[in-house]
């Protein structure tokens, strides 16, 4: 608008930028809990130690020495995720800074803190997730209406107005289409969630298709997003950050695994018994190498609960406290458990994380680009609007993965006695 000049309104004295990491530093898991550090170029690679050295040994009196031998490494290698979220200011909320810039402030904190709250939940949503943008599955048959229920949900990503894209089960590049979600219906019980649409569905949707973030833009999140917790804590037989991970039954030959304690896809509840056999898994396949500051468990509040309601007395000592439950943790003959509840970690599962192992190695840290020295909010040549675009490039990845696990198919509707 003639008159009206973005840099005259002084948002340059604005200290947005710590705001943001401020705020992250004490929301999202992926910035708070994980050790972050900066890195150049379009790929990080470090070195995996596969093999120690055989070059020692019992030997006697002038008898020979070891044969020279060598570690063996393999390169772990890391690509970039490029994240990046854009907020509007009108035309008229501009002029309105003529007379009165403490209120144009106000609007423009309003929408940075609005941005801002939505980057934290974007992201501690997925870093739960694989990467792979997924965020839930289509349970049922159901196509061409307006409704339809999806399983294995990331609830927290379900955002009214977004636009998902639905890809096939069998072929994951084939697209059937997408919707925008007009809202959502949670059941609290079998924690499926029945998505409404603007519109109808795709045709040829089938049960098991996935459904994938696209948000508001023309870019799909499919095989975009960073690399969350179901990507880093798995024993799936593939290749993962450039190392060919081998069939997880075969302990002998498979050193690029965490253990993951499931049962075939049908829920159980979680016992003391499932705990224990899990630390005793990763702490057999540690060693002595087992996290010095023990375990962060990750899971929602519907499983965390059963700690505090059923199985308390299983962990506790009596006329002690060096060992049990105690608070947000216990402390066992297997080592130290740190309970964490999170309502973004999907139902049904329960992460135990050697935090240490994990990373986010980050290029660029969120926060807002400027143009150049200038206001972070830019003109548009299209219309009678002022936008600021925040990105951040970075990505998580792991280093031992076997000091990690995962429990799946976990009851987490179960009526609790007392």
């Amino acid at each position: 608008m003639a008159g009206v000049s973005i840099g005259d309104i002084g948002l340059l004295q604005l200290n947005y930028q710590k705001m943001i990491v401020e705020a992250l530093a004490t929301g999202a898991k992926a910035f708070k809990d994980i050790e972050a550090h900066n890195w150049e170029g379009d790929k990080l690679d470090f070195r995996l130690h596969t093999a120690r050295t055989t070059a020692m040994g019992f030997t006697e009196d002038g008898g020979a020495r070891s044969v020279a031998d060598k570690q063996d490494y393999a390169t772990i290698q890391i690509g970039r995720r490029f994240y990046e979220a854009k907020l509007q200011i009108s035309a008229g909320a501009m002029a309105a800074a003529r007379t009165g810039k403490k209120s144009f402030v106000s609007v423009v904190n309003s929408e940075v803190k609005g941005v801002m709250r939505d980057a934290l939940d974007f992201y501690n949503g997925f870093f739960f997730l694989d990467g792979t943008g997924e965020i839930g599955k289509i349970d049922g048959t159901t196509s061409g209406s307006t409704n339809i229920d999806i399983t294995d949900v990331a609830h927290s990503l379900l955002w009214d107005g977004l636009v998902v894209e639905f890809r096939d089960a069998a072929a994951a590049t084939t697209v059937h289409g997408t919707a925008t979600l007009l809202n959502t219906e949670h059941d609290l019980t079998t924690g499926e969630v029945l998505i409404n649409t603007v519109a109808a569905l795709p045709s040829g949707l089938a049960d098991g298709d996935t459904i994938h973030w696209k948000g508001s833009g023309t870019t799909s999140a499919y095989n975009r997003a960073i690399h969350g917790l179901a990507k880093l804590v798995d024993d799936t037989q593939n290749t993962f950050q450039n190392i060919a991970v081998g069939d997880a039954s075969t302990d002998d030959t498979n050193k690029y695994v965490a253990y993951v304690n499931g049962n075939s896809g049908t829920n159980r509840p979680l016992t003391p018994l499932i705990l224990r056999q899990t630390m005793a898994a990763v702490r057999q396949k540690c060693g002595n190498s087992a996290p010095k500051k023990g375990w962060t468990v990750y899971s929602n509040a519907w499983i965390l609960k059963e700690f505090e309601e059923m199985y308390e007395g299983a962990y506790r000592l009596q006329g002690g406290s060096t060992q049990g439950y105690e608070g947000a943790s216990f402390l066992s003959s297997l080592g130290k458990v740190n309970l964490t509840v999170d309502s973004d970690c999907p139902r049904h599962k329960l992460y135990m994380v050697d935090n240490s192992q994990i990373k986010h190695a980050v290029q660029k840290e969120l926060g807002f680009d400027k143009d150049g020295l200038s206001s972070l909010f830019r003109n548009s040549h299209s219309n009678l609007n002022a936008t600021a675009v925040m990105t951040c490039i970075s990505q998580m990845y792991i280093k031992d993965r076997k000091s990690s696990a995962r429990v799946d198919d976990i009851a987490d509707s179960a009526v609790v006695s007392l």
